[in-house]
């Protein structure tokens, strides 16, 4: 009896030992939902940026699609990533050390640590793909939490400057006209609260409402152009000229024009723009 029991404790820590080397299923895809609306360009780079993050480098990219590869010590893992502004799948491609294998029903075995990897990727794109609208509510809170006091601005009486009259006829000549810009007159104080401005409409130097355009006149260099974006140019335009950052130029994403014009210079906050998609 005493050796039947033995035996069978053997047998059951022969088997455990078997399973624990064959490891776990393999999950060939894994698939995450994007929530809110983001552009394809906002999802590639939140990719980018949690790839680096996990240590992974992107070996191929095509139309809305990855191939990136982990290496660490002996272990190589290549996954494929697609995405599209509602979502994406993670691809399981090939690894080495990770002892992957197939039965003799086919089913795919891996070590657990591809389990832990890919969730913990997965965790990180989420993170990413949430982080552009996270710190624009967060900069909105510091703005508001910091803004100083109400100023208003003194209305400065434009200066004249007489012109000096002669006598004598002096020689005419062709001189070129020089069509001097036209700026609108403040017909009412301005008053500057935080970073937006309430008061009388602002002039804008540009016919059509161009975001790229408000960028380079306000003195914002190229690179944030990338807020530009999918940003709807009216609403664009007027955000900044209020004096608003470019990274808050997602609020303006299918805003409709003259709704998001009256809230700005109403002295609404950007991320109050939503009521007017």
């Amino acid at each position: 009896m005493r050796k039947a029991t033995i035996l069978g404790l053997v047998v059951m820590a022969t088997l455990a030992v078997g399973c624990g080397r064959r490891g776990v299923p393999l999950r060939t895809t894994t698939a995450g939902a994007i929530g809110g609306r983001h552009a394809p360009a906002d999802v590639r780079a939140a990719l980018f940026r949690a790839l680096e993050a996990d240590q992974f480098v992107v070996e191929q990219e095509a139309q809305n699609q990855l191939v990136a590869r982990y290496t660490r010590g002996r272990i190589t893992l290549r996954v494929g990533i697609a995405y599209n502004p509602a979502g994406y799948q993670i691809q399981y491609l090939d690894s080495a050390g990770l002892r992957h294998s197939v039965d003799r029903g086919g089913a795919a075995w891996i070590h657990p640590r591809y389990d832990r990897m890919i969730t913990h990727l997965q965790r990180q794109i989420d993170e990413e793909i949430a982080r552009p609208l996270r710190e624009a509510r967060e900069h909105q809170i510091r703005l508001a939490e910091a803004a100083p006091d109400v100023v208003v601005a003194p209305t400065v009486a434009p200066v004249v400057v007489q012109q000096p009259q002669y006598a004598q006829p002096q020689p005419q000549f062709q001189q070129p006209q020089l069509q001097q810009p036209q700026y609108a007159q403040p017909h009412q104080a301005q008053v500057s609260v935080g970073a937006g401005v309430v008061g009388p409409d602002v002039a804008h130097p540009s016919a059509q409402p161009s975001c790229e355009a408000a960028l380079a006149d306000i003195g914002h260099p190229e690179s944030a152009e990338i807020f530009c974006d999918g940003a709807e140019p009216t609403c664009a335009q007027e955000l900044l000229y209020q004096g608003h950052e470019p990274n808050e130029l997602i609020f303006c994403r299918d805003a409709e024009p003259s709704c998001a014009v009256a809230h700005l210079r109403g002295g609404g906050m950007p991320v109050g723009l939503s009521a007017c998609r």
